[in-house]
Formats: C-alpha cells, structure tokens, sequence
C-alpha cells in the first residue's frame, strides 16, 4: 500500500463510519488504484460485531487486469455477482 488515510470518522447508537482513502499498487500488473472506502461498523458489548465495507471493485478488477468484458460477464442481470454477496458478516 502506497498511502492509507483514515479521512473521517463518524459515530452514532451502536455504529461508527470510517471514511478513507488510499493508494496502492498491484504487484502481478504494476497498476496502480486510488479508491475511497467506507467502513461502517457495528459495535456490541465493546466489540465489533459486524462490518460493512463498501469500495469501488471494479477499479480493483482493473488494477489486477481484469477487462471491462470479464467484468459484465461475471455480473448477474442486476449488476450484482452471482450469487449475491452482501460484503458483511455478523458476529453472533
């Protein structure tokens, strides 16, 4: 990783945003990606209990070479991979 920011941070209940940027360079391709991300995070009994990401993937795909025709292939008719995947998990 090139640079890591943690640009903001927000709290409100039992959630807290994280705001951040970065850059970084794919070591197979020699590309670079800037993205920004949003953390969101559930905080339970003093612990994370679940986390949400939510950043720009197909910048990723790219930066690891992957062409915009592979990208729709891999997309279902909503846009969305097959099968659905949410990007949290929940901590019982």
């Amino acid at each position: 990783m090139d640079r890591f920011d943690a640009t903001s941070f927000v709290s409100q209940g039992d959630k807290v945003v994280v705001l951040r940027s970065e850059r970084s360079t794919v070591r197979e391709t020699g590309q670079h990606v800037e993205q920004h991300w949003a953390q969101v995070y559930t905080v339970r009994e003093g612990r994370i209990s679940r986390l949400d990401i939510y950043e720009d993937t197909a910048a990723l795909a790219a930066a690891f070479g992957e062409s915009a025709a592979e990208r729709r292939a891999a997309l279902g008719p909503m846009g969305v991979t097959e099968p659905p995947f949410s990007g949290g998990s929940e901590v019982p």
